[in-house]
């Protein structure tokens, strides 16, 4: 399921084990973002993105179905060689991975990529990690960012105030890498 799908008040009952005038209610309430489809008295849609958003801001479990798929990595590094080193060693270790080589393009490719994780460098021109950081937050991604940077420790304890879930300095031992990796989309 994409975040573009719509789901139906049934849908959505069955997966939060309620009756579905309570998702009515949810609606009504504007607790949950809806829409009625023209002349349809009561036939209610919503979006899954919506309905993602509306379990993150309850604490409610999302079910596993809907979660993304946990492989799927976005590499952001305007060093492209370094970029390309962390996806071979991700793709070795059967990840599905993609890569970025600057924030504006990262910031497009965490919405039509979907990672659960993505690796961040700070240190890039125009639209740096920190941007992207404060984008992530912005739009309540689920997304995990594990920050990896040359930019010493002050920049790596301000990534985590900002949002990072973990920090790795360059330049960093590929295992490190790999075990930060695995505890945080595990």
């Amino acid at each position: 399921m994409t975040t573009k799908d719509t789901l139906t008040t049934g849908q959505i009952a069955r997966y939060c084990d309620v009756n579905v005038r309570t998702v009515i209610g949810w609606i009504d309430k504007e607790l949950l973002a809806g829409y009625k489809l023209p002349e349809r008295r009561g036939d209610h849609r919503v979006t899954s993105e919506a309905f993602l958003e509306f379990l993150r801001d309850h604490n409610m479990p999302i079910p596993s179905e809907l979660q993304p798929n946990t492989r799927k990595i976005l590499v952001v590094d305007d060093d492209i060689n370094m970029a390309k080193s962390i996806v071979r060693l991700l793709t070795a270790e059967d990840y599905d991975v993609e890569s970025v080589y600057d924030g504006f393009t990262a910031g497009v490719t965490l919405l039509s990529f979907q990672p659960s994780l993505i690796t961040l460098d700070l240190q890039m021109p125009g639209i740096d990690g920190f941007d992207v950081l404060k984008e992530i937050k912005q739009q309540k991604l689920a997304t995990k960012v594990l920050v990896i940077s040359a930019g010493g420790d002050e920049q790596l304890e301000r990534a985590l105030k900002e949002g990072a879930h973990d920090i790795l300095a360059k330049p960093f031992d590929s295992t490190e890498l790999l075990a930060k990796i695995s505890q945080l989309i595990s």
